[in-house]
């Protein structure tokens, strides 16, 4: 495998991640239902998966049936399956979050591919008491934090403070994915030379 080729599957990763993000974001507006993006792993401790059961990194539901922050059956699903097994969750280089991460959370350190979940997150819980692995996009299309407690959505954050981000990497280059307190998505790269992200 070529350097290359790993730097596009990450590029491309961060990209399908921030695509994924912002259908979850555009199908909770259109459908006036909340939309859940899982980040490797559910509330309940299960790791993600596709409906073939490989590993999806990032998995959006449609909270159709039961309004509980989890993956219920008949509930629409779209996700992103992982390509290659040189791309993880959290940073190498990167020194620093992206300026813009409202996230509550640290930098998170590299996860090793083999390693399940703990994702790359930033999102703190709504209660200040840990890194959370998901976030909920409202019917408004505002992002909030919740920390799954109870079989259901548990404490829900409020509007304006679901900033966040998922950071990934292959070792070489670090991507982030930052989510605004308003929806907004936006993919940066750390750039080693200048000690910062960019767009």
């Amino acid at each position: 495998m070529t350097l290359w080729s790993s730097e596009q599957r990450v590029k491309g990763a961060a990209r399908a991640g921030a695509d994924l993000i912002m259908l979850a974001r555009a199908e909770a507006i259109r459908t006036g239902t909340p939309h859940v993006v899982f980040f490797g792993v559910d509330p309940d401790g299960n790791t993600t998966t596709g409906p073939n059961g490989d590993f999806a990194p990032l998995l959006a539901v449609a909270e159709t049936v039961t309004e509980n922050c989890r993956i219920d059956a008949n509930e629409l699903t779209e996700h992103m399956t992982a390509e290659g097994n040189d791309i993880s969750w959290g940073v190498v280089h990167a020194t620093a979050k992206v300026a813009s991460d409202n996230g509550g959370e640290s930098l998170p350190s590299f996860t090793p591919p083999s390693s399940p979940p703990p994702s790359g997150s930033t999102y703190k819980d709504p209660n200040g008491t840990g890194r959370m692995d998901w976030v909920m996009f409202r019917p408004d299309g505002m992002p909030v934090a919740f920390d799954g407690d109870s079989g259901d959505c548990g404490n829900v954050g409020p509007a304006g403070q679901g900033g966040g981000a998922i950071y990934i990497t292959n070792g070489k280059r670090d991507y982030s994915v930052v989510i605004s307190p308003l929806g907004s998505v936006r993919v940066h790269v750390w750039q080693p030379h200048a000690n910062d992200w960019s767009t």
